[in-house]
């Protein structure tokens, strides 16, 4: 085949191998990133990195990029060492291969010996700098930047008991966001998900702050698990990860960015996991969910509110799920009357999560009493019944059925001034009655023959 000519034009033809050379010639494109989920703790991740002067990572607990592979004098000295070593691993005469890995061994021994005493040192220089918060964010990075990269390096940090001092800067230190970030990424890189349980036992005693960047960094883990296992977390010991994230809400119950860590982090724990759920309700938690909910809807005013609601609706519709002894506790909370004056009060920015979560907890009655008394909620609440009234409800809410399909059918004229909502109230219909006749003898409802009329006159002249 010929090659393009000068001017750009193209001169393959359309047959297959023509197809091939043009691809081939082809400037080479990165291919595109998978897209990430929107999952509560990412969007925390995003805005701590748009927040983060230039050059800083905080996506795997560092802060700075790798530093340049130049001709310098410690490359060249590890470049050599590698050598030796290799050799010693390779070379076959004898007595020659005995006397080189005999002096390696020597050398390495001693190059152990003073790096396990310049993470001694390290240690002990974060007893010195207590009050310079700048010296420990270096410090804290420099112990990370070790655990993740040796685990030889990791062993001698835990025996210098470096995680003590690093989290008693971030205690004096709790504004200090990079501070923070770094220390619980240390804690992981040193024992994992324990090591996070341990620091944030550690912490319950003192600021928020500190906290609430650990529980999102294990609500980070707990999502990434998720997405990789396609399931629910399933940590070890993960019963008492539910109630130390409890005690934590409980701790500081006015830091909102605290609850919506929480709520975020027992949403993955709880989910799909009737067990956990009821583990959360019997130890106060409905109480302390009902409390965060309330806090936000106070400082509704203030940036970021709607993501405080938002998580603990997600954390209620996952409590529910799945578990009637939960949604009846919740229920005689009180959850349902509040969630339908806040439905009242706040505007349409988290009606969404509002109204669903609404459905599974108070039922039916509970969303058609929120649309009565909001008239500009009426399209979100039917919406989001024409998806619940297909599912299943509980045996508590099964004696809503009627009443709920009653008051939708004696709506029906209003239905003819909204043609934007017709297919959402269909559905709403639709579904009630499906849920209603396994109950009910053919022909002797009143309410579920006049909705199947409904359906099949009254909507076909709509």
């Amino acid at each position: 085949y010929r090659l393009p000519r000068a001017t750009g034009r193209s001169h393959f033809g359309s047959s297959p191998w023509r197809s091939a050379a043009r691809r081939a010639h082809a400037p080479w494109t990165p291919p595109r990133r998978r897209r990430e989920a929107s999952a509560p703790w990412r969007a925390h991740a995003r805005r701590q990195e748009a927040s983060a002067p230039t050059g800083c990572f905080h996506a795997d607990g560092t802060r700075r990029p790798m530093a340049p592979s130049g001709d310098s004098a410690a490359s060249r000295v590890v470049a050599t060492l590698r050598a030796l070593v290799d050799c010693a691993d390779r070379l076959q005469q004898e007595p020659l291969k005995g006397a080189v890995r005999s002096a390696i061994e020597q050398l390495l021994g001693s190059v152990e010996v003073q790096c396990r005493h310049m993470i001694y040192q390290l240690v002990e220089v974060l007893r010195l700098v207590e009050s310079s918060e700048e010296a420990l964010w270096d410090l804290a990075w420099a112990l990370n930047h070790v655990a993740k990269e040796s685990p030889l390096g990791r062993q001698w940090i835990i025996e210098a008991k470096g995680m003590d001092g690093v989290l008693r800067g971030m205690l004096a230190h709790p504004s200090h966001k990079e501070l923070q970030k770094e220390g619980a990424w240390l804690a992981y890189n040193l024992n994992a998900v324990p090591g996070l349980s341990e620091i944030l036992q550690l912490s319950l005693s003192g600021s928020g702050l500190v906290q609430e960047e650990i529980v999102w960094t294990l609500g980070r883990l707990a999502g990434d698990q998720k997405e990789r296992c396609e399931g629910d977390v399933d940590w070890p010991r993960a019963d008492d990860m539910v109630l130390l994230v409890l005690r934590s809400m409980q701790s500081q119950p006015k830091c909102l960015g605290l609850q919506c860590a929480c709520c975020s982090m027992l949403h993955s724990l709880v989910e799909n996991r009737p067990d956990r759920g009821s583990l959360f309700i019997s130890n106060s938690g409905g109480e302390a969910l009902l409390q965060a909910i309330d806090e936000g809807v106070l400082r509704n005013c203030g940036k970021g509110t709607d993501v405080v609601l938002v998580a603990s609706m997600k954390l209620m519709a996952g409590l529910v799920h799945g578990n009637s002894p939960v949604a009846e506790h919740l229920r005689a909370l009180g959850a349902a009357d509040r969630l339908v004056s806040i439905g009242c009060s706040l505007d349409s920015t988290t009606t969404d999560e509002i109204m669903s979560t609404l459905g599974q907890v108070g039922g039916p009655l509970a969303v058609l009493q929120l649309m009565d008394r909001s008239p500009r909620t009426i399209s979100v609440g039917l919406e989001a019944l024409s998806g619940l009234t297909w599912r299943s409800f509980e045996e508590g809410l099964q004696q809503q059925l009627e009443p709920a399909l009653s008051a939708l059918v004696g709506s029906a004229p209003t239905m003819a001034d909204r043609p934007g909502d017709l297919c959402s109230y269909v559905g709403c219909v639709g579904g009630l009655t499906h849920m209603l006749t396994p109950y009910v003898a053919p022909n002797t409802n009143k309410v579920a023959c006049c909705s199947i009329g409904l359906i099949v006159v009254d909507c076909s002249a709509w």
